[in-house]
């Protein structure tokens, strides 16, 4: 050895350092980690969400302008389901259609008005989905 002796295999040694590593802070630091890739994917989650939420917003403005069209054709262009039903009356009675012709232009008539109310139906549903939207 340094000090010119000669050590066997017994006592060559004195002493033994020896070493443990406990990881104290690892699971903070991952913990730390993860929570940052949570909070990443929460916020691209709400970044889709309100994306979605403005399309349908967008959607919705275009459905009401639509409704709105056909509502004031309706109301401006077509004449008024009582003066169409009371001309047919009319007709009926002159002897000017029989009663076959009577029966369908009285359906279709009613048709007409079905269809003034499911588009008015459409419109105040889309008016309220669009308040929903907007309030929320």
């Amino acid at each position: 050895g340094s000090d010119d002796n000669w050590y066997n295999r017994s006592n060559r040694f004195h002493s033994i350092r020896a070493g443990v590593n406990i990881p104290l802070f690892t699971k903070a630091r991952n913990d730390i980690q993860v929570l940052g890739l949570e909070h990443q994917a929460n916020e691209q989650s709400y970044l889709i969400q309100e994306l979605v939420m403005k399309q349908r917003i967008k959607q919705l403005e275009n459905q009401i302008e639509q409704e709105q069209l056909l509502i004031n054709y309706y109301q401006t262009k077509m004449l008024k389901p009582s003066v169409i039903f009371e001309r047919i009356a009319d007709q009926f009675e002159h002897g000017e259609l029989n009663y076959i012709e009577f029966v369908t232009l009285v359906n279709q008539n009613i048709d007409q008005q079905n269809k003034f109310l499911q588009i008015l139906r459409d419109y105040n549903s889309a008016v309220i989905l669009y308040n929903y939207y907007k309030v929320n």
